[in-house]
């Protein structure tokens, strides 16, 4: 499996993707909270994320034009970034999803292994899909 971009048009900047190295604003549409995101890729970013202040998934990418080009930012401690998912996050998502799904019986025990790899594909997509990391926090699988 390659992690390389995929050829095709390119921005300005020589990216795939307009959003690519961009800081970009977040706002909640329930709670007003607001906050720079980073994205450390040449890949595409999700529109709406859970806001850290009140929970619900109402944290939305606004302002595209006060989008920031900044592939030399260092993203200070707490500030949100945008990077590729690794294989390792990937699992343990789909580990999670894969629990509710069983939780739910709506996996049958001989489809197990087959239904597991299509939700792990789903998410990892060859290290393409973004995942959200907050600067200065290690990451825990618990």
């Amino acid at each position: 499996m390659s992690t390389t971009i995929p050829s095709g048009p390119r921005t300005s900047r020589g990216h795939r993707h307009a959003e690519a190295f961009c800081l970009m604003w977040y706002a909640c549409q329930s709670c007003g909270h607001t906050e720079q995101f980073w994205n450390s890729r040449d890949g595409v970013t999700p529109f709406s994320t859970a806001c850290p202040s009140c929970g619900k998934p109402d944290l939305f990418h606004v302002n595209f034009s006060r989008d920031k080009y900044a592939p030399k930012h260092v993203p200070h401690v707490g500030q949100r970034v945008w990077v590729s998912m690794t294989k390792d996050h990937a699992q343990a998502f789909a580990k999670k999803r894969f629990e509710a799904l069983k939780a739910h019986r709506r996996v049958e025990p001989s489809e197990e292994e087959s239904i597991y790899q299509a939700v792990f594909e789903s998410i990892y997509r060859d290290g393409h899909e973004p995942n959200m990391v907050v600067t200065g926090y290690s990451w825990s699988q618990s």
